[in-house]
């Protein structure tokens, strides 16, 4: 399936999630690490605001949120 779906973008290669949380999950644990510091809208997804909160701290990573206003 991924392959197909880079073909049909034209790309080189694709990824397919279950659940658009699976995706933002995907996305976010690619690009931090331990220090880290992830600036958030104040009113995420509500599993993403527990993915934010809850869980990323525990691996060095600290999060803020932020009003948009």
């Amino acid at each position: 399936m991924r392959k197909k779906l880079a073909a049909l973008e034209g790309a080189e290669d694709a990824l397919a999630f279950a659940s658009g949380m699976g995706a933002i999950s995907a996305a976010i644990l690619a690009d931090v690490q331990a220090g880290s510091h992830v600036v958030w809208v104040e009113s995420p997804y509500s599993w993403t605001k527990m993915l934010l909160q809850d869980y990323l701290p525990r691996f060095g990573v600290s999060t803020a949120f932020e009003s948009l206003v």
